[in-house]
């Protein structure tokens, strides 16, 4: 299908996707959520950085961490030089979200506990199901399993020391990243 356009670049008409929702309007709402959520990562980061005094770490500083913070790769097909391909872009980025929620609860608890909720989570959720929503297979989309989650968060609340601001910046690292690519 297509989508038609007056001269004044009003919407006419809206093609539908596989679920019955409107490709643009979802596309529109993806990358506003988007870019919100990466603009709230973004300021996290810069205050984490502020509160401790700076980030830069050399590569022995780095501690060992027992878990993988979700990241998009050239395997996930998000990047037309990488063979761009929308259904498995969708599933990674889709996926992707949903395996960041005990990451991202933990830096809501742990570095934005004195402020008002941002609701990030919420909204990744949100933009999660929305990508979702526009593939072709949605049954597809992998969710973390309740008893990794549990074992990642215990891990997140055991840290007290230094490792503490690097966890949090590479969450913030991966979480932004994440966020950005649902923008491409």
């Amino acid at each position: 299908g297509s989508c038609l356009r007056t001269n004044a670049g009003s919407l006419e008409s809206v093609t539908t996707g596989p679920n019955g929702q409107g490709y643009l309007y979802l596309y529109y709402t993806s990358m506003n959520l988007a870019t919100w959520l990466k603009h709230v990562a973004t300021e996290w980061d810069k205050e984490l950085c502020e509160k401790s005094g700076g980030c830069e770490c050399q590569g022995d500083d780095h501690p060992n961490f027992p878990f993988g913070i979700p990241e998009i790769t050239a395997a996930d097909r998000c990047q037309p030089e990488h063979a761009f391909d929308k259904e498995t872009c969708l599933r990674a980025l889709a996926s992707g979200l949903f395996h960041m929620e005990v990451f991202v609860k933990y830096i809501e608890q742990t570095l934005v506990s004195e402020r008002p909720p941002t609701y990030s989570w919420i909204t990744a959720k949100h933009l999660a199901n929305t990508l979702k929503s526009l593939m072709e297979d949605p049954e597809t989309v992998t969710y973390p399993d309740a008893q990794v989650k549990d074992s990642y968060s215990q891990m997140l609340a055991s840290y007290t020391d230094f490792r503490t601001v690097v966890i949090k910046h590479l969450i913030l690292q991966g979480y932004e990243g994440s966020v950005r690519a649902c923008k491409v």
